[in-house]
């Protein structure tokens, strides 16, 4: 049994996530308008392009599927598994992220973009005598100090070294590996405007991260795990009329374990989303699925993920 004390560590997280967000929020507000109050605009008032020809939904939109953008983000995500290998019955994966940039000012490295991942997880029922759980999983933080350079009007790209912490909040054995775990990461990212037509953009490259575990229960496995993704998001100049449209590949992780021979698990699959506003606040809404072409033990079959964020531009 985990001790009680661990139980509380991502409520205390999560309290932490949206102190920290509300209050970048708020500094942001203020240094716009320099009393902390927001100047208002008629609703009426048609949004225009920016410097770069860019419409800013496209912009934000392009932001919110950029892993290395300076957005903050608060991500609600649930990705049910029907079917698991070597198991029986359902999983699901129920996460809170947010996401919150710092800036770094005149650095190379202009901003440092954080991203924490808080899991409640139910295992599938392996074929034994083990029962399925639902219980938090362990948290995931990330780091990425990101240089971020524009080349040509419609080429750019970002990219920086990472750092990787899982903290083992996990309340179940299931659930978690009971290992403090550490490691470097990389990102690098970029874009393409204008590929097929005006108004449309490519995101594309890749991000990851290997941690090995430092610290936990002498009982449990060693940990040394490479997590990696491909990012390739294609954005529409305009879908059915409206702006806001992608569609990409997975954003789910490859993960290799170093210390059973390398053994990964892989899955592809691909998103469809929209960035738009409900009631003025910009959301970022995609739809996914997944198949493991590479799998260990009782990784899933198959998949399928409703993902909503809530995005606050500065």
């Amino acid at each position: 049994m985990r001790p009680k004390w661990k139980r509380a560590i991502p409520a205390l997280l999560v309290v932490a996530a949206l102190a920290n967000l509300m209050t970048v929020q708020t500094a942001w507000a203020q240094a716009d308008t320099g009393t902390g109050q927001s100047e208002s605009k008629p609703e009426s008032e048609p949004k225009k392009q920016g410097g770069d020809g860019t419409h800013p939904t496209d912009k934000l939109a392009n932001q919110a599927t950029n892993p290395g953008a300076a957005l903050i983000q608060f991500q609600i995500q649930n990705q049910f598994i029907p079917e698991s290998n070597n198991s029986s019955g359902y999983a699901n994966s129920f996460i809170v992220q947010p996401v919150i940039p710092i800036s770094l000012g005149d650095f190379y490295f202009q901003n440092l973009v954080t991203r924490t991942t808080l899991p409640f997880v139910t295992t599938p029922n392996p074929d034994g005598p083990v029962s399925d759980t639902s219980d938090l999983g362990d948290t995931t933080f990330l780091a990425f100090p990101v240089h971020k350079q524009k080349v040509t009007k419609s080429f750019g790209y970002e990219w920086g070294p990472g750092f990787a912490a899982i903290l083992p909040t996990a309340t179940d054995d299931r659930t978690g590996a009971d290992k403090w775990s550490l490691g470097p990461g990389f990102l690098g990212i970029a874009s393409k405007g204008g590929v097929f037509e005006e108004g449309d953009s490519l995101l594309f490259g890749a991000y990851g991260y290997n941690v090995w575990s430092v610290a936990g229960d002498d009982d449990r496995e060693d940990v040394n795990k490479l997590f990696a993704a491909p990012v390739v998001v294609y954005h529409f100049a305009d879908l059915a009329d409206q702006k806001g449209w992608y569609a990409g590949y997975t954003d789910e992780l490859w993960n290799f374990d170093w210390k059973d021979d390398g053994r990964a698990s892989m899955p592809i699959g691909g998103r469809m989303g929209r960035v738009f506003s409900v009631a003025g606040q910009p959301i970022n809404l995609f739809l996914q699925s997944d198949y493991w072409v590479a799998d260990r033990g009782t990784d899933p079959v198959w998949d399928i993920k409703l993902s909503l964020t809530f995005l606050f531009p500065e």
